[in-house]
């Protein structure tokens, strides 16, 4: 494939790859502060002062990605693209697990959820790199976007792991009829998770599975000589940067 492709052109080009991943946040930023915090209660009530920060402050993440990724690194010079280009990847895995760690059971514990969450950002990125050494020696030398398509692959598991050993898990009863349990851990709540909430945290990580199998799908065309699967690649950009956060928002809030 040509580095001359008008589909790469287009996803290397300053609209597709900084302007068009500002505008959704910063429109939902403005529209957040003119409109003040939600009314509504929001799937869990207890978790809503939650949400709210957080759609705030990833909001704000989400429009400095671009710009650290970009004008900054270039202007910096060095390592700088490399250093914070992992910076804002780990940032943006890190929301996902702090969302579906403070908010799977009902927990709403804001201290063990950022501990969990520290905890399993790095685990995807360090299996992929770890998976394309080992690729590399054993085969031959990798393109670039194979890694890229490692990760993709590897976090689509981490989903499953989410959806299955934390949503569903912590939302499951503690006890069976007739049975006596055993007291819950501390912070995790006595009885099972509001069915909202859990269809809420099925519904975001569905969503992070869909951006994430998209990059994926991307991935192997170009791989394959596909020079359209590049303007492909813009669709979970899309998703990713400028929809996450107020999709996550929009969804706890709305009327169930």
């Amino acid at each position: 494939m040509s580095d001359a492709s008008p589909w790469r052109a287009f996803y290397e080009s300053g609209f597709q790859g900084f302007w068009a991943l500002l505008a959704a946040p910063a429109l939902w930023l403005a529209w957040r502060a003119l409109r003040g915090r939600p009314a509504a209660s929001g799937v869990h009530p207890p978790a809503r002062g939650f949400v709210d920060a957080f759609a705030v402050v990833f909001a704000v993440q989400t429009l400095l990605d671009p710009i650290a990724t970009g004008p900054l690194a270039r202007a910096l010079g060095g390592g700088a693209a490399t250093a914070l280009g992992l910076a804002f990847v780990l940032l943006g895995d890190f929301r996902v697990f702090l969302l579906v760690a403070y908010l799977a059971g009902g927990r709403c514990a804001l201290g063990s959820a950022l501990r969990e969450a520290a905890l399993l950002t790095p685990v995807v990125p360090l299996a992929a790199f770890a998976a394309q050494k080992l690729l590399a020696a054993a085969v031959a030398p990798l393109p670039g976007q194979a890694l890229w398509l490692i990760h993709e692959t590897l976090f689509l598991g981490m989903v499953a792991f989410l959806r299955r050993r934390v949503v569903a898990a912590r939302g499951a009863p503690t006890s069976k009829a007739g049975a006596q349990s055993e007291p819950p851990p501390a912070g995790a709540p006595s009885e099972p998770a509001p069915l909202a909430l859990q269809a809420y945290l099925r519904a975001v990580t569905a969503y992070v599975a869909a951006y994430y199998g998209l990059w994926a799908l991307s991935d192997v065309l170009i791989l394959a000589g596909v020079e359209w699967a590049w303007g492909l690649r813009a669709v979970p950009n899309q998703l990713y940067y400028a929809f996450f956060v107020p999709f996550v928002w929009a969804r706890f809030f709305a009327r169930s």
